[in-house]
């Protein structure tokens, strides 16, 4: 609308009066370029919290399955320096929020690739070590009872 007014003081020659509606045109269109870019940073902050929720969700489903079945999966952690479930489920978390808290969405989708490169590693090694078990003792575990997927969970597209 201020451009339009602009414009039509302009072509009836009062040039101050045109200059003065463009400046609130570009006013105006400043605060809607603000107004879009935060929506925008809000956006990608809720995806990429969502995502890295989904991540962690997806290994905590592999050590919960395992431990339902009984499957000691201290060999597959120290294979990756880990000590415990706990201490990989720490450096992943630090990881996860160094993704949120990143400055960019470029550094944060960045950091999520690498998390889920970590992820993805560990959760093959956890479904090896689950269908080894499983060879071992047969479908449903050491008589545990619990029942579940040995499925990757895979398909997460990114952030």
């Amino acid at each position: 609308l201020s451009l339009e007014r602009a414009r039509t003081l302009l072509l009836s020659g009062d040039a101050t009066a045109a200059k003065s509606a463009f400046l609130d045109a570009k006013q105006s269109l400043s605060n809607v370029y603000q107004y879009l870019k935060g929506q925008a940073e809000e956006s990608n902050t809720w995806r990429i919290h969502n995502y890295c929720e989904g991540l962690k969700q997806r290994i905590q489903e592999r050590f919960r399955y395992g431990r339902e079945q009984g499957i000691d999966f201290t060999d597959v952690l120290q294979s990756y320096g880990y000590q415990s479930e706990t201490q990989y489920m720490n450096a992943l978390q630090n990881c996860l929020q160094t993704a949120e808290n990143a400055q960019n969405f470029g550094e944060a989708v960045q950091n999520c690739w690498s998390v889920s490169q970590m992820v993805q590693q560990m959760e093959q090694a956890l479904n090896q070590k689950i269908n080894q078990h499983q060879g071992q003792y047969g479908f449903g575990g050491s008589g545990s009872g619990g029942s579940g997927s040995s499925g990757s969970g895979s398909g997460y597209g990114g952030p």
